[in-house]
């Protein structure tokens, strides 16, 4: 929920009323999804990518 909500107030500006912050939102997540579904060897490519260290809200649990 707060990537959700960060995303979308970096967004907002670019709204017209019209909810295109929210779309775009929805849509480049799909995308990202789609791009990391389609890893074959995630933990590999989670270590490749040094993801630990540079996002390590990755595996940061809400609370």
């Amino acid at each position: 929920m707060s990537l959700n909500f960060r995303l979308n107030s970096l967004l907002a500006p670019y709204d017209n009323g019209q909810q295109r912050a929210f779309y775009v939102l929805i849509y480049i997540k799909g995308y990202t999804f789609g791009i990391a579904d389609s890893i074959q060897d995630k933990a590999k490519a989670f270590a490749d990518y040094d993801c630990q260290t540079q996002y390590p809200w990755l595996v940061q649990e809400d609370q």
